[in-house]
């Protein structure tokens, strides 16, 4: 049962920004306003922020280990301003 809930609340994340299930539920208090752009952890979403549709936060991060590096495709946010 939990993973039927999980798989059908990962179903609405967009395609670009979601691989191998790199979407994920986060705190909103880690995503911030800065200089007219979002970041969560400090990271800045390649593709952007984007309405989420159960009204909480979520992030879509990817490590890449070959570069030592996390990539941010998307946020998720309940109220998205430009």
């Amino acid at each position: 049962m939990i993973l039927a809930l999980i798989l059908l609340a990962h179903g609405w994340y967009d395609t670009r920004c979601c691989g191998d299930g790199d979407c994920r539920p986060v705190p909103c208090a880690e995503i911030v306003r800065s200089d007219d752009r979002w970041l969560w952890r400090g990271i800045k979403p390649i593709i952007g922020a984007l309405p989420s549709q159960d009204g909480q936060c979520h992030a879509c991060p990817h490590y890449d280990s070959d570069h030592h590096r996390t990539y941010l495709f998307c946020l998720y946010l309940p109220k998205v301003t430009s």
